[in-house]
Order: C-alpha cells, then sequence, then structure tokens
C-alpha cells in the first residue's frame, strides 16, 4: 500500500485521537454499566425481602407443599414482583409467570442468610435478574425476577450520546488533524522543495531553519551540502571554462603548423624520392591530415556548446538527395539503400548533415568492402523516427554506453585513424533538437542508430 507520508501521518493522527476516544469512553460506559446493574441488584435485594417479609407472615416451619403454593399464591395478590417458590430438590412449587423462570437455573446449596444474585442475562430481549435466597424457618427457597428497565434505558441512552459525540467527534477530528498533518509536515514540504530546485540546478536556493530540532539540522545540513555543491559546481566551471581555451587556443595555433607541414609534404611528393623517402613523406602527410580533421572536431565540438540551434521544415526529399550525395562520392565499395517516408522535419540542416555524415563515416568504418547501409525514416504520431543501420563489425556491449563520450575509440592503444568524436558530435546535436538518441548494436552483425526529430506543420510531400 503506498500512501504518501502527508497521508500516513494524517491518518495516524486521526486514529491516535479516535483511539483515546474510544479507550475514555469504554472505561466512562463499563463505570457506568456498572454502577447502574450494582444500583438494579439493590432494588432487587429489596424486592426480595419485602417478599420474604410477607411469606413470614404465612409460615410457621411445617408447610406443605398445598401450604406453600397458597402463600405463593397470597403474597402475589400484593404484586410486589415476579417470583417463584421452589422445595428443596429445586421443584417449582409456585410461581406467578412460569416462563420468566425458565432459563433459570438457581444455585443448588444456600446459607441461611445468604441472597444470591445472578448475572445479567437477556431473557426475551429484556436484561434482567435473578436472586434467590432460603425462607426463613423452611426448607422452601423463594427466586425472584427482577427487569432492569433502569439499566436497559441507559444501556439505550448512553449508546445514543456515545454515537451523538463520536460523529461530532468525527467531524472535529478532521479538520483539527489536517491542520496538525499540515503544520507537522510545511517544514517538511519546504525541504522537499528546495530539494528538488537543486537537483533542477537550481544550486543558490536554500533551506529557511528558525528551529534547532531534528528538521532544523536536517535542514542545516541539506545547506551545507547545497554550499558544498555551488563550491564543486563553481570550481568545475572554471576548470572546464581553462580546458575548453586551452584545446581552443591549441586547436587554432596548430592549424597553421599543420597547413604548412602539408603543404611541404606535398611538394616533397612532387620531387623524385626513393621508395624509403616515399613513405617517409605518406606518413608524414597522413598523420597530418589526422591531426588536421582533429582539430576540426575538436573545434566543431566546442562550437556547439555555444550554437543556438535555427529550425526550419526540412522535406525528406531534400535531405535523402543530400545523403545519395555523400554517398556516392565514397571511393570504398558498397551497397546502401534511402528509404524515407515523405514528411516535412523541423531541424537545423547544417547540423543535421554534420550529424548523417558522421554517423555515416563511421558505418563505412565498421563495414566490409561488400558491406550494405540503410538509412530507414518513418512518421509516428508528431515525431520522425530516422534509423542509419549497417552490417558492420559492431560494438561490444561494455562500450555501448562509451561510445559516445568525447575521444572514445573502443582501442585503448589508439591505433586506428578514429579520432572519437563523431558521435559525441551526433549526441550533441541530437540535445540541440531535443531529440532521442539510441544505439543498438551485436557483435558480429551489425548496428542501428535510431534518431527521432519533430515533425513539421506542413503537409507531407508527395
Amino acid at each position: 500500500m503506498n500512501l504518501k507520508y502527508t497521508s500516513k501521518v494524517f491518518f495516524s493522527l486521526f486514529f491516535f485521537f479516535l483511539l483515546i476516544y474510544l479507550v475514555v469512553s469504554g472505561f466512562t460506559l463499563h463505570a457506568i454499566y456498572q454502577r447502574t446493574v450494582s444500583q438494579e441488584k439493590e432494588v432487587l435485594v429489596n424486592q426480595q425481602k419485602n417478599l420474604l417479609l410477607l411469606l413470614s407472615t404465612k409460615t410457621d416451619g411445617d408447610e406443605t407443599t398445598d401450604e406453600m403454593r397458597k402463600n405463593g399464591e397470597f403474597v402475589a395478590a400484593a404484586k410486589i414482583g415476579e417470583f417463584e417458590i421452589l422445595d428443596k430438590k429445586g421443584k417449582t412449587v409456585f410461581t406467578t409467570k412460569p416462563t420468566l423462570f425458565e432459563k433459570y437455573e438457581p444455585p443448588e446449596e444456600l446459607s441461611n442468610r445468604t441472597v444470591e444474585i445472578s448475572d445479567m442475562s437477556t431473557v426475551k430481549n429484556k436484561q434482567v435478574l435473578y436472586s434467590t435466597s432460603k425462607i426463613p424457618d423452611t426448607v422452601y427457597r423463594l427466586a425472584t425476577y427482577h427487569q432492569a428497565k433502569n439499566y436497559e434505558e441507559i444501556v439505550k441512552d448512553s449508546l445514543v450520546y456515545f454515537r451523538l459525540i463520536l460523529l461530532f467527534l468525527l467531524l472535529a477530528i478532521i479538520p483539527v488533524t489536517y491542520f496538525l498533518t499540515s503544520m507537522i509536515l510545511k517544514p517538511i514540504n519546504q525541504l522537499i522543495s528546495v530539494a528538488q530546485h537543486i537537483t533542477e540546478g537550481k544550486t543558490k536556493e536554500r533551506a529557511i531553519v528558525n528551529t534547532q530540532d531534528e528538521i532544523g539540522k536536517l535542514g542545516s545540513s541539506l545547506n551545507n551540502m547545497a554550499d558544498k555543491l555551488s563550491h564543486d559546481l563553481e570550481t568545475l566551471r572554471q576548470a572546464k571554462e581553462k580546458q575548453d581555451l586551452f584545446v581552443s587556443s591549441f586547436s587554432h595555433e596548430i592549424r597553421t603548423p599543420l597547413t604548412s607541414i602539408i603543404g611541404y609534404a606535398q611538394m616533397l611528393k612532387w620531387e623524385k624520392l626513393d621508395q624509403s623517402a616515399e613513405e617517409s613523406v605518406d606518413y608524414i602527410l597522413e598523420e597530418s591530415n589526422r591531426l588536421k580533421h582533429l582539430s576540426n572536431d575538436i573545434l566543431k565540438l566546442m562550437e556547439l556548446e555555444r550554437t543556438s540551434v535555427s529550425l526550419e521544415e526540412i522535406s525528406t526529399n531534400m535531405i535523402s538527395d543530400d545523403l545519395n550525395k555523400f554517398l556516392k562520392g565514397m571511393k570504398q565499395g558498397f551497397t546502401y539503400t534511402i528509404e524515407l517516408e515523405p514528411a516535412n522535419i523541423l531541424l537545423d540542416l547544417n547540423l543535421f548533415k554534420l550529424l548523417a555524415m558522421n554517423i555515416l563515416a563511421n558505418s563505412l568504418e565498421a563495414i566490409a568492402e561488400d558491406g550494405t547501409l540503410v538509412v530507414k525514416g518513418i512518421k509516428e504520431e508528431k515525431r520522425y523516427i530516422m534509423k542509419f543501420s549497417d552490417n558492420g563489425r559492431g560494438i561490444p556491449a561494455e562500450n555501448l554506453s562509451k561510445v559516445t563520450d568525447e575521444f572514445f575509440t573502443g582501442n585503448p592503444s589508439r591505433t586506428t585513424k578514429h579520432l572519437g568524436l563523431g558521435l559525441a558530435l551526433v549526441k550533441k546535436i541530437t540535445e540541440l533538437h531535443n531529440s532521442s538518441f539510441d544505439i543498438e548494436s551485436t557483435l558480429g552483425t551489425g548496428t542501428t542508430i535510431t534518431i527521432d526529430f519533430a515533425l513539421g506543420g506542413k503537409k507531407d510531400e508527395n
């Protein structure tokens, strides 16, 4: 059962107050009932004494059963109460109303001056008491019936009052409990709000601490954590700015000498060189171009950090044409298929070209000479899903979460020409488009990259 903490506190307080009322009411009602029962027993004892007093005027100690029956009739005429006379074996000699004593079992033994009173019992939906005592100077016993009317009325009235008080108490408890719950949880909710704001990046948000209790200490701890987090974030921000400045400056500065190196190496290729010298010049050109590409990619990635996307509606026909031109210009032997469902997509065309070319370049590097590339696009509700698939060597499962990290190549020795920035650029461009980015890959089978874009408002092209 998943209840909010607010609900748990509310119901805990509600049932606590309700339990207190029920316990107090239970003890109070029990005391009232006990006192009422005692009063009813006193009335019964007095009734028993009056009946005995009347009988004693008619008995002399040796009465026969018939005589005791007549004595009973005499006493019954006084209408003091309902009773029956029993012989020493417990058999009824006389009774005013047999049905009242059907379920009563008198005690077997009685002392001469004892009046035995039964517990309260229910007879024909009435609360009754029975009393039994010996008739003085005889072998007979007198059993008296008493309906506890006062007890019945008090029980009835007390239950009515109990229910009415419970109803009004419930009406009062609900708002009181709600108020107490709000008062108890208000500082906790404030701390939750502050924590959520900090989670959302508002690290300057702080909790208001007015007490030194547990909640106050929790608020102080949260503020201390936020201070430490703000300090650490500022330190990281400054370090990243310095790093970005260094990388940007380095990338800019290295381009000029690289251009000179590439130019002079190209001039050397025009000269007649022996095989060893020619291989050295080729190596210089290859590595210089690799560094130049690395510098360009770094600058592109850093530029994306400061880029604001300008979205426009681009037709899938235009995208298909651009992808065809790019793939047809590749010298590598492979086959490809482009199947884009006609639509207009909201995107930045220049950034999309950079995204697509980096994905396709990675795929071309992964496939063999007779490999296959497939680009598919379909509409789903208000999004356009584009999939780039290849049947290349695939990506190991342990590397799938890392391939979009900057400078990750999957080759610790870094002996490949891959610079490790292509998919980092792709991921950054998808983030700028508020698009999802997903990679599925099986080692030895191939890779599929799925990206979605927002659909434009114009009608689909035919």
